[in-house]
């Protein structure tokens, strides 16, 4: 990620910032293919690495757990694909919610928003 990526995604709502990184990112839909590839050049460079672990052992990346691996290929490539039917499903369902809040009052227990809902899209509207 450039600096001026970063500087732009920081302090904004998660939803706002996965709105520009997939409109930033190469198009889709990603070939699982590609992302095996390039997962495999990250493997190797990162398993060269080595870092210090708190009680004092050192751990390579690939020890660590923090080393990107081939394996995530699969999951990268359905996210990036998903990613835009996701964002939108996510911003019809914030206007559903709103709506419905407008004809209930907060305690009224008529209103057919589930907890989880409510949960998911304060997580999306945190800022990062």
């Amino acid at each position: 990620m450039t600096k001026d990526s970063e500087t732009a995604r920081r302090g904004k709502p998660m939803l706002d910032q996965l709105k520009a990184l997939e409109a930033a990112a190469t198009p889709g839909p990603w070939p699982v293919g590609f992302i095996f590839w390039s997962l495999r050049q990250v493997e190797k460079s990162c398993n060269d690495t080595v870092y210090s672990h708190m009680d004092g052992a050192e751990l390579s990346d690939d020890e660590s757990g923090r080393c990107p691996s081939k394996t995530d290929a699969p999951l990268i490539a359905a996210a990036r694909n998903a990613l835009p039917d996701l964002i939108a499903v996510a911003q019809k369902l914030d206007i559903w919610v709103r709506s419905l809040d407008a004809h209930y009052r907060d305690d009224d227990e008529r209103n057919p928003v589930p907890d989880f809902i409510r949960d998911a899209l304060a997580r999306l509207e945190a800022t990062q």
